[in-house]
């Protein structure tokens, strides 16, 4: 659909691994009831995720994008992300600001998230620290769209092209900036004085005259200021 070949991410482990990858989607499949699998799209800010919950009958889509870290206010940080879905028309999406360590996540929806009023709720004011990402998340209901499991496969591929369509494309990722030229080590050559000359007084020897007694008088005679 966007024209270049897609993939999905694997983890280290299952690299080369292949039936450990299905031992592990197996079991996974069978504690949480669900499916879940990242996609790289090229060049996209992130990867996107995707969770099919059997028993929730629902397809989570997110997208993680890391914050600044240039910056001093955990409003200008969180910003970074929300000026870029301001034009977002996608319902049902989700905000959700994720901090360091084990602090919980503060969560509210787009059309909130947007509004100055409410935006301030994603803060921390009892946190010095800033974000450390964004994830975008929509949760679609798959009940009354997947009548049966057959159609899963179809429904998914419709629902993570319209959520790509609609926020992933124009997500772009924090870079950061390149470091400022600090106090320069290089002199120019008109910043630095001239070496003061020493006065230059002719010697006999120099002059390859002759050095003879009478000589010495006449020439000493002549070096001596008036």
């Amino acid at each position: 659909a966007v024209g270049e070949a897609c993939s999905t991410h694997i983890v280290k482990k299952h690299m080369n691994e292949a039936n450990i990858r299905l031992q592990d989607t197996i079991c996974g499949l069978h504690k949480t009831q669900s499916f879940t699998g990242e996609l790289k799209i090229p060049n996209a800010a992130s990867r996107l995720r995707m969770t099919a919950s059997m028993a929730r009958k629902t397809l989570d889509l997110s997208v993680r994008i890391d914050t600044p870290r240039d910056v001093k206010q955990q409003r200008a940080s969180i910003n970074f992300v929300l000026k870029q879905l301001k034009d977002c028309a996608a319902q049902g999406v989700e905000i959700v600001v994720n901090w360091p360590g084990t602090t919980p996540s503060t969560k509210l929806l787009l059309d909130k998230a947007l509004d100055d009023d409410h935006r301030k709720e994603l803060l921390r004011p009892d946190l010095s620290a800033l974000p450390t990402s964004v994830d975008i998340v929509k949760v679609i209901d798959l009940g009354a769209k997947m009548k049966t499991s057959k159609h899963l496969p179809d429904v998914a591929e419709l629902e993570v092209e319209r959520f790509y369509e609609e926020i992933v494309q124009n997500l772009r990722r924090w870079v950061p900036r390149a470091p400022k030229l600090k106090n320069s080590a290089h002199v120019l050559e008109e910043d630095v004085a001239p070496a003061a000359e020493e006065e230059f007084t002719p010697t006999p020897a120099i002059l390859g005259l002759k050095t003879g007694a009478s000589e010495r008088a006449s020439y000493a005679a002549l070096a001596i200021p008036g």
